[in-house]
């Protein structure tokens, strides 16, 4: 027997008498989610990150391991783990071989900003905040893992997250928005060719697969943004003293008169208290529908309307605007509804922001 088939044969007898704790990829036991698993269970992002960082540096390539050494943790939350088990003796199949040697060149011509040196202090306070970063980070290496598994199965269409964005408090959404959208440029970038090293650190992806890459990552930040306005929608205000509603529309921004379709906004003082408020965007051609949230009505806070219920709060792209919006004019409450319903573009849920281009159609009391 070769010394090479001796070895391999004492691997797998460790590995099924308990020594071996930690199992790794080989020729003759190649289970890829047995070895993803585990590391799942027993390491985290940054432990993996040392790993990569550690083994360029073994190879010499000692600016590359500082460059990675500079980047987030979940960058490597699993080629942290290939490596890992090439450096254990393991060998790679052609498929996870390839998935490796092209993320390597992805974050290779990955950007980073310098970061200043950190004074040594004598006490360090972790305030509340930190926490949620660090959790954010936790978080998104997680969702890292699962976006290779997605890269790895070839960017299928029908890919979901295990864990949806809802169950995370808003304050980590915030983050893993930040961690995510930089990404999303780059993508788009190499997608568009407006970067040679990104679109050779891309090239991997067939044009479909980099497209449905990109699609799932705005999606992703799209939840994350709908979780926050959510979690805005729902806080209940402060019980004040009421101000008059001429007060509290003082520094609202709005679109008075749109001439193209002869609308005019009307008085934002009607907002205060009102059960509905439909609004126009002539700049996206979007029609939008704010309900209250309780009897209080509506509200406004700065330029932005508060107290109105997400789930009951509705807006849709209009292909033929100058058609519907006359009917959102004429139409009663009862029967605007229905009409809306009957729109064929997708749905989404409003930011509640208004801004210069935002007609102010009508309101219910």
């Amino acid at each position: 027997m070769s010394s090479d088939k001796a070895a391999k044969r004492q691997q797998l007898i460790d590995k099924v008498s308990g020594k071996g704790d930690e199992p790794f990829l080989t020729e003759d036991d190649y289970d890829l989610n047995e070895v993803l698993n585990w590391h799942a269970k027993h390491t985290d992002s940054k432990t993996r990150k040392s790993w990569v960082v550690k083994h360029y540096k073994k190879q010499k390539h000692t600016q590359l391991a500082e460059h990675f050494d500079s980047l987030p943790d979940f960058d490597f939350h699993t080629i942290g783990v290939l490596i890992r088990s090439v450096d254990l003796g393991g060998k790679l199949q052609e498929t996870e071989q390839l998935f490796l040697n092209n993320k390597i060149k992805e974050l290779t011509a990955k950007q980073t900003k310098k970061t200043k040196a950190k004074v040594t202090a004598p006490t360090v306070v972790i305030n509340i905040q930190d926490r949620i970063l660090e959790k954010a980070r936790e978080i998104g290496g997680e969702i890292e893992g699962e976006i290779d598994e997605f890269v790895l199965s070839k960017c299928p269409k029908d890919f979901k997250f295990k864990t949806p964005i809802k169950s995370y408090n808003s304050q980590i959404v915030k983050y893993i928005a930040s961690f995510i959208k930089p990404r999303i440029a780059e993508m788009q970038d190499a997608y568009d060719g407006k970067d040679e090293q990104l679109v050779e650190g891309y090239s991997n992806f067939k044009r479909t697969e980099l497209k449905r890459f990109i699609v799932l990552l705005e999606d992703l930040v799209t939840q994350c943004e709908e979780q926050k306005v959510a979690a805005k929608a729902i806080r209940k205000p402060r019980a004040r003293k009421a101000k008059p509603a001429s007060v509290q529309v003082a520094k609202m921004k709005y679109l008075k008169e749109f001439a193209e379709l002869n609308l005019k906004s009307i008085n934002p003082a009607d907002i205060i208290g009102a059960d509905e408020l439909w609004v126009y965007s002539t700049k996206y051609r979007r029609l939008a529908v704010y309900r209250s949230a309780d009897s209080n009505g509506l509200g406004v806070k700065g330029t932005t309307i508060i107290n109105y219920t997400v789930k009951g709060s509705s807006m849709k792209t209009l292909r033929k605007p100058e058609d519907f919006l006359p009917k959102v004019l004429s139409t009663p409450k009862r029967s605007l509804t229905p009409e809306f319903r009957n729109i064929k573009t997708k749905e989404a849920q409003p930011n509640g922001r208004i801004n210069e281009e935002t007609i102010l159609l009508k309101v219910f009391k």
